[in-house]
């Protein structure tokens, strides 16, 4: 079942893929696919490419707009520290450390209009220091916060740094805070007196501050902070760290923010957008050359393939008319339609060629019907020759001479008279056997005649293959002709359901199953057997819609090779090499043919004997079941 279904695919794969219009179809779509691809490709490149490189420019203008955050928030504490290093109170403060400085200018209130978390100031000689913390959020101060920014910024290295500049800015880690920090230089107004401290200012760096700077989230890190400044991307954005570093140098911090990746995304949905859409176009743009392609070439050809295959099935030449084309297939049309016109100029001359050949071998043909009919005459003509002698003639003459003497016995009298009345009965037996004999030679002499007379009457007028002809009869006369047409004791057997009547031509159905019987004699004769054996059976059969009888003849002759089943039929062709002519069976299937029935004949081999296969039509038509026609029997 499987392997049945695998072949039908295959035949109908291999059909399909032969066909024209399949094989443009796929090229069209395998070049629109590699198009397609091609822009894909280029798509991606261009806007992918395109988006990426934006993306990555943006995110380093975040990067870039960190370190100028970073800055920004130096200059800004600078600012600040610079205002209140350069006055007179607070160097009067880091000299002295009086209390009306304290009460006058580091209230909270006054740290809160700063916007600092701490201030500081430290005497270079540590003799004085004093620190100042306050929560922006919660509005107070907080000693413990105080004291440890003032540990930071008493540090021998911090004071070092404080006295090589006049001012400078860091950042330092406070337990969970980063600060930023601006120390200064405390002097006069003036810029009189010689500076005995620094002031220091410190500003907490929290969420609110990065997304104010930067407009988008951000924290402040304190784990992995030896790793370098990196980019991390993945689907939901590009997550960027920035190293903060203290006054050594050394990172202290990191400050992290995430950029969504929209330049990304929507260079995406750009690109899936310009994507679909040029592969819309594409498909609509194969469909539409496909359609011209089927409308311009494939329909025409399909229609010109029609023309020729009803040409083929017809056998009637006749011009293609389609609408004018000045193109290629155009120029085809006009030459097959020359060529057309041409072929059947050359049928007609070749039919009146064959016409004249025809007449020639009909000749021949007849010629070999009538040798057919007449060689049952000579058989036995030859036989009656041979036997016209009237057995014990000498005897009888003597018999008769005793009798007319009147000097004989009774009792001899009475012998002689017992063996005349014998001779008599046995010469008038023998005179009967003749007469069948000279009936059968006058039937094939007739037949012979009337062969001549029917192929005169041919010349004149159509002949007939409407007659009703009994089957019976007609292989009655077969089986004469067998069993005397070569002297060999021939055994004809003839088995028949009915008695069929045969719708053909009488003289003609006569010569085609003499021919086949001469043809089985001889074949017996071949093998040198000294004698054979014909078989010939009759049956009903139904072909289509139409009653038709099929007759079987087989031989015990020297048969042929199954190889020659093909050229059988072949004028000229000969089984007997150069003893046979090669027409009989030749004119018997064209005649079979011309009549609407069939002939066949099949062997099983070389000495096995061959049989052939009559289908003829019956003088009525019954339809009793559902073949063909009788010939495809």
């Amino acid at each position: 079942m499987l392997s049945a279904l695998n072949k039908t695919l295959h035949a109908f794969s291999s059909r399909i893929s032969a066909s024209l219009s399949f094989r443009l179809g796929w090229n069209l779509l395998l070049a629109g696919g590699v198009g397609a691809a091609a822009m894909l490709f280029l798509l991606n490149a261009t806007i992918n490419d395109r988006f990426e490189f934006l993306e990555d420019t943006a995110i380093q203008g975040h990067i870039d707009r960190s370190g100028s955050m970073l800055e920004s928030m130096k200059a800004q504490v600078q600012a600040k520290s610079m205002d209140w290093a350069v006055w007179d109170a607070t160097f009067d403060f880091i000299h002295d450390g009086n209390q009306s400085y304290i009460d006058e200018n580091l209230s909270t209130v006054s740290m809160l209009n700063l916007d600092v978390n701490a201030m500081g100031f430290v005497r270079f000689d540590g003799a004085f220091r004093r620190g100042e913390y306050v929560d922006l959020e919660s509005e107070e101060k907080t000693p413990d916060l105080a004291a440890i920014f003032l540990a930071h910024t008493t540090t021998p290295d911090f004071i070092e740094a404080a006295k090589r500049a006049p001012n400078f800015q860091t950042f330092i880690r406070q337990g969970d805070r980063l600060l930023v920090l601006s120390a200064a230089q405390v002097t006069m107004s003036d810029g009189s007196g010689a500076p005995e401290g620094f002031l220091v200012l410190g500003k907490e760096i929290g969420e609110e501050d990065i997304f104010e700077a930067l407009q988008i989230p951000g924290q402040v890190a304190f784990e992995r902070i030896d790793a370098p400044s990196a980019v991390i991307k993945d689907s939901s954005g590009s997550k960027i760290t920035r190293q903060v570093t203290g006054l050594s140098g050394a990172p202290i911090a990191t400050i992290g923010f995430t950029v969504p990746r929209n330049l990304v995304a929507q260079g995406r949905r750009l690109f899936w957008l310009a994507s679909s859409g040029m592969l819309i176009m594409l498909i609509l743009m194969i469909a539409l050359v496909s359609y011209r392609l089927w409308a311009i070439v494939i329909r025409p050809i399909e229609s010109f393939q029609h023309h020729v295959a009803k040409i083929k099935d017809s056998g009637q030449l006749a011009d293609f008319t389609s609408d004018p084309r000045s193109d290629e297939l155009g120029e085809l049309y006009t030459e097959f339609n020359e060529m057309a016109r041409e072929l059947d100029a050359l049928r007609s001359k070749i039919e009146a060629q064959s016409f004249a050949i025809g007449k020639s071998e009909s000749a021949i043909g007849t010629m070999h019907n009538v040798r057919n009919g007449l060689s049952p005459v000579r058989a036995i003509l030859t036989k009656l020759d041979g036997e016209m002698i009237l057995p014990m003639e000498t005897e009888i003459g003597r018999a008769i001479t005793e009798l007319s003497s009147a000097a004989e016995p009774s009792a001899r009298r009475e012998k002689l008279l017992s063996f005349l009345q014998t001779a008599i009965s046995h010469a008038s037996g023998s005179m009967t056997d003749k007469k069948v004999l000279l009936r059968e030679a006058i039937r094939s002499l007739n037949g012979a005649v009337e062969t001549i007379e029917t192929v005169q009457s041919a010349d004149n007028q159509k002949q007939s293959y409407s007659e009703t002809c009994d089957l019976s009869s007609l292989v009655g006369n077969a089986a004469t002709l067998a069993r005397h047409v070569a002297g060999l004791p021939i055994e004809v057997e003839f088995a028949s359901d009915e008695r069929f009547q045969i719708a053909g031509n009488r003289v003609l159905l006569a010569q085609i199953l003499e021919n086949i019987v001469t043809n089985a004699v001889e074949s017996i004769s071949a093998t040198e057997r000294g004698s054979g054996r014909i078989d010939i059976a009759a049956s009903r059969i139904v072909v289509g819609t139409e009653a038709c009888v099929r007759v079987d003849i087989t031989d015990s002759g020297n048969g042929f090779d199954a190889d020659l089943t093909s050229r059988i039929f072949e004028r000229g062709f000969s089984t007997r090499g150069k003893t046979g002519r090669g027409l009989g069976l030749h004119w018997c299937a064209n005649t079979v043919n011309a009549m609407g029935g069939n002939f066949t004949i099949n062997s099983p081999g070389p000495g096995a004997g061959a049989t052939v296969t009559l289908v003829l039509r019956t003088a009525t038509h019954n339809a009793e079941s559902g073949q063909t026609s009788p010939r495809a029997a």
